[in-house]
């Protein structure tokens, strides 16, 4: 490998500030990294075996000082300061920056924000603590202050038990929340719960228009691609359909269908639940009337 990059004897001036410390360390890697960007993009690759897009701090710093050697301390703790900077100022959003964004995310039906949110599910209820509200607000580039975050708690008024992504595009759709605005309680008759027999009634027809086959949809809800659900995996699914119910509801629901919280369903189990119900006609190769066989995707004969 042609490696005279590694060996330049051009070095980058020492920097008299952060941006400009900033500006000298972007024009060397642009300038070194260009041609070598192949090799450069299989370093970051090395570092991120999950293909998260995440790296630590630690793991570019060795790949920066392996592909541009010319770079200083200096210049690194520069970037170091920027970046605190950028994290300290988005950790002091006001309140009513922060309920603007969630109100556009919901708004606008942005996909990121609600899978972030049903990513978040932890409790049984698949409803979202106030730790997992915290860290879906950071997985979405909005980090807060205990004080800040505190405060926002109060004014959208969570709710005790937790909060469902029902709740929360309800509380969205409420114009008040588009500026200031007096504490207050979750609309109850926006954040409706179903009935069982209500669920049964719509969600395989909303699964339809969702996601377009119910291949599609458990393959989306199967996360870790073993071929089989779980039962908090398709009360996610029911989230995501806007299909609210509660905890007992939803257990009467599961024993309607011959379940219980700690069933599985593999797909043509799952096939079978989303047939009987349906009301729509499916695609034919989807069908058990064809020899279908679902392999999970870390399958090895």
């Amino acid at each position: 490998t042609d490696s005279k990059w590694a060996n330049s004897s051009k070095k980058a001036k020492k920097p008299t500030s952060v941006l400009e410390a900033w500006n000298i360390a972007e024009d060397v890697l642009t300038e070194q990294v260009k041609g070598y960007w192949n090799e450069f993009n299989k370093a970051l690759q090395a570092c991120d075996p999950r293909s998260e897009g995440i790296i630590s701090r630690n793991n570019f710093r060795k790949i920066l000082q392996l592909y541009c050697p010319s770079l200083t301390d200096d210049h690194f703790i520069a970037m170091k300061q920027i970046e605190d900077h950028i994290y300290k100022q988005a950790r002091n959003r006001t309140i009513d920056e922060v309920l603007e964004r969630l109100r556009d995310g919901i708004l606008h039906q942005e996909m990121g924000m609600r899978d972030a949110f049903l990513a978040y599910h932890k409790q049984a209820s698949g409803k979202l603590s106030k730790t997992d509200f915290r860290k879906l607000l950071e997985d979405i580039q909005m980090p807060m202050s205990d004080d800040h975050f505190n405060l926002l708690i109060e004014k959208i008024g969570f709710p005790v038990g937790g909060l469902s992504y029902l709740d929360f595009v309800a509380m969205f759709e409420d114009s008040r929340l588009g500026g200031p605005c007096s504490n207050r309680q979750i609309n109850a008759s926006k954040s409706h719960f179903m009935s069982a027999e209500e669920c049964l009634s719509q969600y395989s027809d909303k699964l339809v228009e969702e996601h377009g086959d119910a291949y599609i949809a458990f393959r989306k809800i199967d996360r870790n691609s073993d071929g089989v659900v779980t039962m908090l995996d398709f009360r996610r699914l029911l989230d995501s359909l806007m299909i609210s119910m509660t905890d007992e509801e939803y257990v009467r629901l599961l024993g309607i269908l011959g379940m219980n919280e700690t069933s599985t369903l593999n797909y043509p189990e799952f096939l079978q639940l989303f047939q009987t119900h349906s009301t729509k006609e499916m695609r034919p190769w989807l069908t058990t009337s064809y020899n279908f066989t679902f392999i999970p995707a870390n399958y090895q004969a």
